[in-house]
């Protein structure tokens, strides 16, 4: 078993589950000494805390293309998907190492099994990475719930009624844009926003005001 995990075709997968590891013993001995590497991680990464609420069973593609807002609200809508924001970063980056590394084994180990040779490390990564995505999005946002039922996390509605300011793109009627604001614990949320009413718009480092939750987005005033 050691031998096939040195493989130098199964470099990436093996690195990947040595990762995972260092990291879950760094969050161990951290706490031990009473410090979390998750807190300064989700600093780190705050762009990544998107905090759109998507059914299910929505597919991302019919998503994507309902919003409409461009680059950004696609980014937002996959990043969602992805579970980013759901789950503390470091558990995300464990589960997406663990994916990584584990689905790369599985498939050198099928392609030894019935072709008798490994596939090269890149090759390999490809359907390992795909396959990674949808684990992802699986396991993620039942693990997100998790968190939020054992932490301060707060729901989407509960956003409904605080200021945002819009940092990406232009909000019209339908296309809405990127905003962020922060919640009472002083976490950071990037939410999308469209406006309230037909023939509003809202600019880049407009201050609004979140009236109501629409579906995947925000329903926002001006705030005067």
């Amino acid at each position: 078993m050691l031998e096939f995990l040195l493989a130098p075709s199964n470099l990436p997968f093996s690195v990947a589950l040595g990762l995972m590891c260092a990291l879950g013993l760094m969050e161990v001995v951290g706490l031990l000494m009473g410090f979390s590497a998750s807190g300064p991680l989700d600093d780190l990464l705050p762009d990544f805390d998107t905090d759109v609420d998507l059914s299910a069973d929505t597919d991302l593609s019919t998503d994507a293309a309902d919003i409409g807002g461009g680059h950004s609200s696609f980014l937002a809508t996959f990043f969602d998907w992805l579970s980013i924001g759901h789950v503390p970063t470091l558990v995300w980056l464990v589960m997406a190492l663990l994916g990584f590394g584990s689905l790369g084994l599985i498939v050198q180990m099928l392609m030894v099994k019935f072709n008798g040779t490994f596939l090269s490390g890149g090759l390999a990564s490809v359907p390992a990475f795909l396959g990674t995505l949808p684990l992802l999005h699986v396991v993620g946002k039942p693990l997100g719930r998790l968190f939020q039922d054992q932490t301060s996390a707060i729901s989407q509605q509960d956003l409904v009624g605080k200021t945002a300011v819009i940092t990406l793109g232009k909000a019209e009627l339908g296309k809405p844009a990127q905003a962020k604001l922060q919640d009472e614990h002083g976490k950071t949320h990037y939410v999308l926003v469209e406006p309230s009413e037909a023939g509003q718009t809202f600019e880049t480092g407009e201050t609004v005001v979140l009236v109501e939750q629409s579906g995947a987005w925000f329903k926002g005033v001006r705030f005067e």
